[in-house]
């Protein structure tokens, strides 16, 4: 090593210790320092009692508060979130005039109700806490939302007959769960099934949409092969037997248009009932407008469609 490289790394020949050529910062204390903390005095909490008013038992509980906000006469901050739902009662006078069925007493009804109120007509917790053997009677879940929403409906209506009610179809209800029991319960055979059927169902359309384009592909060739030919080919050499013939299939068509012109109204619906427009299929689900239906296909003609709007603006429709 030269002796300037070696000088630029120990300033000292002969010591153990070798200089970095990098600046360096060095520090007398730790690397990581220690947090400083605040001065300030350390607030202080209290394990004070407290009532939640959402609460109707009057349980007492206790928490942790700070001593500079203990205060007695403020309401326990999260009984605002507590939401309960406003369910109707009715009276004796009510249920007999108005509320009576031939399945449900007077007392059942009530204590429907009131298990409602209780887990705020969560009907599955409904069912469930509901005391079959108290009156005898089992009721499904459909039963308990006929009753209850039956009765909401009557007191809306019987306080304000224009009042938005409730549709409730429990027969419905039970079927769509029947539905879904069975759709659950389906073995692999039937889902193997299914899925075939599905398959054919697929390859069955794909077939009928390539019919109907090779359909409208033949629509178009008759359209082209119907359409008038150019009388003046620029650029092309024609032999004078094949002039005449043109110029004979011209005169022809010269004398249609004249009689066309003289009796021009008959012959457009002479023309629009013989030309057999294939008008496209309706595809979509559901119920639909009949004049939906009525658009033109894309392979109709120039010819057509002068006609058509010929016979438009005689008839002052167009």
């Amino acid at each position: 090593m030269h002796r300037e490289l070696f000088n630029l790394i120990s300033m000292e020949v002969g010591s153990s210790h070798l200089s970095s050529v990098l600046p360096i910062e060095q520090h007398k204390t730790y690397h990581n320092p220690k947090i400083k903390l605040g001065l300030k005095e350390v607030r202080r909490y209290k394990w004070v009692p407290f009532v939640n008013e959402a609460r109707s038992d009057g349980l007492q509980l206790h928490h942790w508060q700070r001593v500079d906000r203990i205060d007695p006469t403020q309401p326990y901050p999260f009984a605002r979130f507590n939401k309960v739902i406003k369910i109707p009662d009715f009276t004796d006078e009510e249920y007999g005039k108005h509320l009576k069925s031939a399945k449900w007493s007077l007392n059942e009804t009530r204590y429907l109700f009131e298990v409602c109120r209780q887990f705020d007509i969560r009907w599955p917790i409904v069912h469930d806490r509901y005391d079959m053997k108290k009156f005898g009677v089992m009721r499904s879940m459909e039963d308990m939302k006929e009753r209850f929403y039956s009765i909401l409906n009557e007191l809306a209506r019987l306080k304000d007959p224009s009042a938005e009610l409730v549709n409730y179809d429990a027969d419905n209800e039970r079927r769509r769960k029947e539905q879904l029991h069975k759709q659950w319960n389906r073995t692999k055979e039937q889902l193997e099934e299914e899925e075939m059927l599905m398959n054919e169902l697929k390859r069955i359309e794909t077939r009928k949409k390539e019919r109907e384009k090779k359909a409208q592909d033949l629509q178009k060739l008759i359209n082209m092969a119907d359409a008038p030919v150019s009388p003046s080919l620029s650029g092309v050499a024609m032999s004078p037997a094949l002039s005449k013939k043109k110029t004979s299939q011209f005169k022809k068509a010269g004398s249609l248009l004249g009689a066309v012109s003289s009796n021009a109204l008959l012959n457009s619906l002479d023309v629009c009932s013989s030309s057999s427009l294939r008008f496209p299929e309706f595809k979509s689900s559901g119920p639909h407008l009949r004049s939906q239906e009525m658009k033109l296909p894309t392979n109709v003609g120039q010819k057509k469609l002068k006609n058509i709007e010929t016979v438009l603006q005689q008839c002052k429709m167009g």
